[in-house]
């Protein structure tokens, strides 16, 4: 069946990228505009996209965890204390959560650690280890880091201690080979297409309990798990493809019903309602309401408040752990607003450098990740944000899509004192001394990625049409399509010749853009983020051309438009 005119492709424009029209439409009980979307995305099983939620079951033949699994049943059976060594963002601690509590159920002695960020930094450091050592573990298995510290596993085998790591980030290249541990899971090592090759940390933790679940013939709190697997996942911002994409899936159902304590409290506080997945708890709620207060623990003091909020069991002592996260979270939010207005004031000095290169001493370490993240987010280009810290500077780095940045920041590792990370998210240490010599050498290596310089990349537009035909029932639609992430973005439209009804101002200094739009009758509302700062907007009675993402219906409201970009009809 051929595309009818209402799902027919627009000519493109410098300014949005619109994908070629499909011709061919997949035979799915499902309205025209999704069956387009399907085929526009090149989804080889439409039905199982749309309706398989299982998670992901084994076999699992990931390397190093039949290596790691066998070491841990070893553990078991000598009454061993395994330390599991995590990282304080979301990724980490959600990992440790489950490993904390799945290895307990299997009948091991644990013993979990968090680092402080601002005085141990990430990673193992020498004196964890000899605490972790003295404290009687006999096995140490870090999550979420370990990938490159050599030194540090090389003094914890010293002290006795076997060593796994499970940990997803880029390996650097080290004239020693790989770290010595007895067992590394690092999802890189999968071959291509693997489903499995792109897990975050906290999918890591699941599949090895899972196949230890397997290995063991014991029972496993799998829905328990997904819960915390999802929200790792998710906030660590991976590809929401093969294995990933399951366990979100299924993680974000288990989550809506959860009887955790310490989710369920976190869930109030940020004011979402579990029992409606379809409506209220979806990615957005995870990663706009409960990561960040998760991660504000660890941005700002420490992180083992978050873990100790996944682990509590009492719903009292869970309420007043969220609360003390919320807080924090506040706290959070000003010191992220008054960063980002001074990394502004630096780079509108720059207008142009392919990559955008920010810091102070006045932000703090535990923030300038959310200053890189707005910054790529406002100005569509690849950002780069630093805390000073004495002589050394302290940053995080985020990427846009066709730009790695720990490529980027492996081409001046001669002037880094440690990066790593993955493409769209890495951290870096460089010596105050070095960052002019750095921010040079990074605009030279960007230019090596970005040829054609620092201009904004299109936007990629999946379907043009006329918005009458946006319909209540096809927004519903495409909720079934997520979740959405990397690798699987939210369904992006372009409409013609919109009838702007009316345009006001708002939010926190009249910042953000609320439009109503009219299309043949068909009436729907529309918000802008951070458009104020535009030359040009919109006004009543005026005709524009808009890409949009459809906002899915919650709480018995009417869906809405979250609008990308406007211009004035070309039509």
């Amino acid at each position: 069946m051929r595309v009818s005119e209402e799902v027919r492709a627009a000519g493109p424009t410098a300014r949005w990228r619109i994908a070629p029209p499909p011709h061919l439409l997949p035979d799915v009980a499902a309205p025209r505009i999704v069956r387009a979307l399907l085929a526009v995305r090149r989804i080889s099983d439409p039905a199982a996209w749309l309706w398989d939620d299982a998670p992901p079951a084994g076999p699992l033949d990931l390397p190093g965890i039949d290596r790691a699994a066998d070491r841990l049943r070893h553990a078991r059976h000598r009454g061993e204390t395994v330390a599991i060594y995590g990282d304080y963002d979301v990724d980490g601690v959600t990992a440790t959560a489950q490993l904390v509590e799945g290895l307990r159920a299997f009948g091991l002695r644990t013993l979990p650690y968090i680092p402080n960020r601002y005085t141990e930094g990430y990673g193992l450091n020498a004196d964890a280890i000899r605490t972790l050592h003295d404290a009687g573990a006999h096995l140490l298995l870090t999550v979420d880091c370990g990938v490159s510290a050599h030194a540090e596993v090389a003094l914890a085998r010293r002290l006795g201690m076997d060593v796994m790591v499970l940990d997803h980030h880029i390996e650097p290249s080290t004239p020693g080979g790989r770290v010595p541990a007895t067992a590394i899971i690092n999802p890189r090592d999968a071959p291509p297409g693997h489903p499995s090759a792109h897990l975050a940390s906290a999918g890591l933790a699941f599949r090895l309990l899972q196949h230890l679940a397997q290995e063991l013939d014991e029972p496993l709190d799998e829905p328990g798990l997904l819960q915390l697997a999802a929200l790792g996942t998710l906030a660590d911002v991976v590809p929401l493809l093969g294995d990933n994409r399951r366990i979100v899936r299924a993680g974000l159902r288990a989550l809506a019903a959860t009887a955790r304590p310490g989710l369920r409290a976190l869930c109030a506080v940020a004011r979402v309602v579990p029992s409606q997945y379809d409506a209220a708890l979806d990615e957005e709620a995870v990663l706009f309401q409960l990561a960040p207060r998760l991660n504000a623990a660890g941005r700002l003091t420490h992180a083992r408040t978050a873990l100790d909020l996944l682990l509590a069991d009492q719903p009292g002592r869970a309420a007043a752990l969220a609360d003390e996260l919320d807080v924090l979270n506040r706290q959070r939010q000003r010191e992220t607003e008054q960063a980002l207005a001074e990394a502004i004031a630096q780079v509108e000095g720059t207008p142009g450098e392919a990559v955008l290169v920010a810091g102070s001493a006045a932000m703090r370490a535990g923030i300038v990740g959310l200053v890189a993240a707005r910054l790529t987010e406002l100005y569509g280009r690849p950002a780069f944000a630093y805390a000073v810290e004495g002589e050394r500077a302290r940053g995080s780095a985020r990427g846009v899509p066709g730009f790695d940045v720990t490529r980027a920041l492996a081409d001046v590792s001669h002037l880094l004192e440690r990066f790593g990370g993955h493409a769209q998210a890495a951290g870096f240490t460089v010596a105050v001394a070095r960052l002019d010599a750095f921010r040079s050498a990074l605009a030279e290596a960007a230019s090596r990625q970005l040829p054609d310089g620092a201009g904004r990349a299109p936007l990629e537009v999946d379907l043009a049409f006329r918005l009458r035909y946006l319909g209540r029932e096809v927004a519903g639609w495409l909720a079934r399509l997520g979740p959405f992430g990397p690798g699987n973005p939210p369904p992006t439209f372009l409409s013609r010749d919109i009838t702007v009804s009316a345009a006001r101002r708002v939010g926190a200094g009249a910042e953000h853009l609320a439009l109503e739009l009219e299309d043949a009758g068909a009436r729907w509302r529309a918000i802008a983020f951070r458009a104020a700062r535009r030359p040009w907007l919109p006004t009543a009675g005026e005709r524009i051309d808009v890409v949009y993402r459809p906002r899915p219906e919650r709480n018995g409201y009417q869906p809405d438009l979250l609008l990308l970009d406007f211009a004035p009809s070309a039509s």
